[in-house]
């Protein structure tokens, strides 16, 4: 009996390392993939900066735009990021693309960014009685108890909105609403805190 006891015990040692194996590269690759949207975005930040700077001008901007399209598209390559082919920022529909986005016919500029996952966070089990969370949902998907790195209803942040109206703004050579309060500079510096807190809350 205590031979068939310890061989259980083993056994489910030999499981839980397994597992705990499976999440710990799983948060690896998501904390990888968060250290590069905060390179990204700190470089959206740079261009709204530069952007609002009243001796750039309309050709300026349109460089800039231009550029904006570029870290938009790849922000959302980062949300799409997959581990084995399941989603990492999709919550529990891993096998969904976590964002899906929409383009203009004529100019081929992403309009809009949908998500396409849920609110769940993975969970690893440690013990037989305890577990811990180890992944990170791209969106909060509107509930009022989770937190999302790229969308968040909760906070009123929109990261792919705010690169987009941000484009558009330069694109239009329209420099009203980048600066002061609730400018989309300090859109930005909210949704930076998003992913640094995202971060945070993966490394807890």
């Amino acid at each position: 009996n205590r031979i068939m006891s310890l061989t259980e015990s083993l056994d489910r040692n030999s499981q839980y390392e397994s597992v705990a194996a499976g999440a710990d590269v799983w948060t690896n690759i998501t904390n990888a993939s968060l250290d590069d949207a905060i390179s990204t975005w700190e470089r959206v930040n740079e261009i709204a900066i530069s952007g609002a700077d009243g001796s750039k001008n309309a050709i300026d901007r349109v460089g800039m735009a231009e550029e904006l399209e570029q870290l938009l598209q790849h922000l959302i390559q980062i949300g799409n990021t997959t581990l084995g082919g399941k989603s990492i920022f999709a919550g529990a529909k891993t096998n969904a693309t976590a964002f899906r986005f929409e383009t203009d016919a004529n100019t081929g500029r992403v309009t809009g960014v949908y998500f396409q996952g849920d609110s769940h966070v993975r969970t690893v089990k440690t013990k037989d009685s305890g577990s811990v969370e180890f992944s990170i949902s791209g969106s909060n998907a509107g509930n009022l108890d989770s937190k999302g790195s790229f969308i968040d209803t909760n906070s009123g942040i929109n990261s792919f909105e705010t690169i987009i109206s941000l484009r558009d703004k330069l694109l239009n050579n329209d420099i009203s609403g980048i600066t002061g309060n609730g400018g989309i500079i300090e859109e930005i510096s909210t949704v930076s805190q998003s992913f640094n807190s995202s971060q945070v809350r993966l490394g807890g």
